[in-house]
């Protein structure tokens, strides 16, 4: 306890004392010998502010008194001494376990192996073979800690920002640099983390206060912004260790550094940030991924090269789908080819919300700054938006009164999303009991301010489509309608053999309305997920700040997981439109909102489809479905008349009358990917018939010799509903 107090008074003088290097550091002092000594200096102090305030930590723990019961992967409770690390108790049930973390009960709270138990619970092992997403995200956390470590011995200069672990994989760290990295900077950092690997330091877990944690990295702006930012919220502050290397961090981590030992770093990208703590926009980005072993990065990288050959940018270059150009930053320019899958996924969704009671409405793009904060994306979203300065004169103006009501002071912002709008719909109305649920459809322009850094072909964008909709209902209603939504899900999924996963994401740090709704509204999604009978997983604080939600997660002929589905239960939005309805009893009643997406982003999901079918389209899904190939010159406009018969059924359907040999234009379409290849010769013409050549072991059924337009129709349509 004493020392705790001397930490703490001596907080103060540290922060003073560190201050004058952070002046120094931005005051055009880098190039300086004295700064790097000074900065140096700065973090040797802060490993030591580290160990004093783990030596009390220690001391605290030592000092608890009572007991836990704690059973582990459900055998019978044992008792144990309160701040009993975790490692002691796995080792207690399963000396053999093997595990890098532990779950508690079937929450998804994970506590690393030397962390205290000061409650009775009941503990799960995390391992690689019972929990691979959550030991994988563990594995590349604590080696994202690896890399910071050598950046920082590379760079001493450097102010790190962030290091997670990558949903799609492997990891990063981000920071400020004294100078542009470049590739051939790699090899050095990749030797540096096999160093820092080798030296099998310890994951070393402290619970701090904000006093220390900011004493910690008071040389680093970016890290008090993130200090700042978890004070505000009320999180907890911890900070690990690993060697001489100490970060911000909530973890969990593994044992120790010498766990990283198949170690390979990817690429360096530099990123615009739209804002600083430093006054500084530039930012880079170093990317990697490691395995405990090489046999596993080998198999990685074999699977990574397969990928490569299924990369959604090269296809589209190859097939025509779509383009990017540095004119529209982050914004895809959709050719012909491209469309047709987009309007062939938008018409799909179109058949469901007839027979479904979706109503599809289109809505701005651009609307006033008071919308925004009536809603509470300027609060807690105005970072990811777009904003124009408004130019709207009150001349301009004047002519909206009786309409819109005059001109804007406030600005405007590109909307990120569309259900303000959507709420301003459905208040544009009485609407009673008997109009509810009210489902409005949008497939809008969406605008989200991504860094450049983070831009990448159609996976991360900047302007994108969203088969987003919102429903209306009462509180009565929601699990109907939740469970509505999931069997679209299902429904859409099966369509293009993707295999799920729901996740149950939970209230977040910063969020809108009170506790008890939050609970309530939390209640309600996992009673629906109970009922479907299908296995879940529990994602806390990581709802959206307007309510908790379920995300899809997708798995790509690839093994890859995508989320791209989801569904937000939202009862803070309805009370900030003041939005009402007239109940059965005569009185006024506020709704819920459902925000539903099941593609997710087109874009997105463009790519994910490219990549998940390797450019092999589906018959029903085909930018490219049939070639009508003539034999001869001879048989050219029976060619053009057989393909036009099949375009007025709604086939994209393309006619190939060069004067090639036959094997040529065969080849030349079978690598383009057509699913048809249509022959007419002399003989087909003369007896009004096709000869029919498929892609795909599966449709050739619909083959023969010999066939009518008709015939092939026929097949055509049972293909197309059967989603072929």
């Amino acid at each position: 306890r004493m020392l705790a107090g001397r930490l703490q008074a001596g907080a103060a003088c540290r922060l003073a004392r560190v201050a004058a290097l952070v002046a120094a550091r931005h005051g055009h002092a880098r190039g300086l010998a004295g700064s790097r000594v000074a900065l140096l200096a700065a973090r040797v102090d802060r490993e030591k502010i580290f160990m004093e305030a783990r030596v009390a930590a220690l001391a605290t723990a030592a000092a608890a008194s009572g007991s836990v019961r704690v059973s582990v992967g459900g055998a019978p409770a044992r008792e144990y001494q309160a701040s009993t690390p975790v490692r002691a108790i796995l080792d207690d049930f399963t000396p053999k376990h093997q595990a890098l973390a532990a779950r508690v009960g079937p929450s998804p709270v994970l506590l690393d192996l030397q962390q205290p138990v000061t409650a009775d619970c009941a503990l799960t092992p995390v391992t690689w073979q019972s929990d691979v997403a959550a030991a994988q995200e563990i594995f590349w956390h604590s080696s994202a800690h690896v890399l910071g470590a050598a950046l920082e011995k590379t760079y001493p200069d450097v102010m790190l920002a962030d290091g997670p672990a990558l949903e799609e994989g492997g990891f990063f760290y981000e920071g400020q640099f004294p100078q542009r990295l470049a590739e051939d900077a790699l090899p050095a950092l990749q030797a540096a983390m096999h160093a820092v690997a080798e030296g099998r330091h310890p994951f070393e877990r402290l619970a701090v206060t904000p006093e220390i944690a900011r004493a910690l990295f008071a040389d680093n702006p970016i890290k008090l912004q993130f200090i700042d930012k978890a004070v505000a919220s009320g999180a907890s502050l911890t900070v690990y260790r690993c060697g001489p290397f100490v970060d911000f961090c909530k973890g969990p981590h593994v044992a120790h550094t010498g766990l990283v030992k198949a170690i390979r770093l990817l690429r360096v990208n530099s990123l615009q940030a739209s804002s600083s703590p430093t006054g500084r926009l530039d930012m880079q980005r170093v990317h990697g991924v490691a395995f405990p072993t090489t046999k596993e990065l080998s198999q990685w990288t074999a699977a990574m090269e397969l990928a490569q050959k299924r990369d959604h940018r090269a296809i589209g270059r190859q097939q025509q789908l779509f383009m990017l150009h540095a004119a529209a930053p982050g914004a895809p320019f959709f050719l012909p080819h491209g469309v047709r899958i987009l309007r062939r996924l938008q018409d799909f969704l179109r058949s469901e919300y007839s027979t479904l009671g979706f109503s599809e409405v289109v809505t701005p793009i651009v609307y006033s700054n008071a919308l925004w904060k009536q809603s509470g994306h300027y609060e807690h979203y105005r970072d990811d938006m777009f904003f124009l300065k408004d130019d709207v004169t009150e001349a301009e103006g004047a002519g909206h009164d009786g309409c819109c009501g005059g001109p804007e002071p406030e600005g405007r912002g590109l909307k990120p999303m569309n259900c303000p709008a959507h709420c301003l719909i459905f208040a544009s109305q009485q609407r009673s009991h008997h109009d509810l649920p009210v489902r409005l459809a949008d497939f809008s322009a969406l605008h989200r301010n991504e860094v450049s850094g983070a831009l990448s072909g159609l996976t991360r964008v900047r302007q994108f489509h969203q088969d987003d909709a919102h429903i209306f209902c009462s509180e009565e209603q929601i699990a109907a309608e939740v469970n509505m939504c999931l069997g679209l899900v299902d429904r859409v999924y099966k369509a293009f053999n993707f295999s799920y996963n729901l996740c149950l994401s939970t209230r977040p740090a910063k969020f809108v309305g009170d506790v008890a709704t939050w609970d309530a509204a939390e209640k309600c999604l996992e009673n629906s997920l109970n009922a479907l009978g299908r296995p879940w997983t529990l994602n806390p604080g990581d709802g959206a700040f307007y309510g908790p939600k379920i995300d899809i997660i997708v798995t790509d002929a690839l093994r890859r997981r995508h989320q791209t589905a989801t569904l937000q239960l939202d009862f803070q939005l309805p009370r900030r439109f003041q939005l009402q309805y007239t109940g059965a009893d005569g009185k006024a009643h506020t709704p819920v909102i459902i925000h539903r997406a099941v593609l997710g982003s087109l874009e997105r999901m463009l790519a994910v489809l490219t990549e998940h079918y390797g450019g092999r389209w589906p018959f029903w899904l085909s930018p490219r479905q049939a070639v009508v190939c003539s034999i001869t010159s001879d048989q050219a406009d029976y060619a053009r008349s057989t393909a036009d018969r099949l375009r007025q059924a709604g086939y994209y359907v393309d006619v190939d009358s060069e004067a090639t040999p036959l094997n040529s234009k065969i080849r030349k379409h079978q690598v383009a990917q057509y699913n048809f290849i249509i022959v007419v010769g002399e003989k087909e013409q003369a007896a009004g018939l096709v000869h029919v050549r498929p892609r795909d072991d599966a449709a050739r059924a619909v083959a023969k010799d010999g066939m009518t337009v008709e015939a092939l129709l026929a097949a055509w349509v049972n293909a197309t509903a059967n989603k072929l």
